[in-house]
């Protein structure tokens, strides 16, 4: 925002920045996109998937 910019804008670009850190760049479609599904290779592990950790083998304590 500019040197002369209203009160509220500042804020705005706060938060504009704020939310592209958090999530990367946002864009806004005029339609959804429509991603299909990634094929993944046979025993591929994703590291962020957190349902072994509760439907997984458990270890014995």
């Amino acid at each position: 925002a500019g040197g002369d910019a209203p009160v509220g804008d500042a804020a705005d670009e706060a938060n504009v920045v704020a939310n592209d850190a958090a999530g990367g760049a946002t864009f806004l479609y005029e339609e959804p996109v429509d991603f299909g599904p990634v094929p993944r290779p046979t025993g591929y592990v994703d590291p962020d998937d957190i349902e072994p950790i509760f439907f997984g083998p458990q270890p014995r304590p």
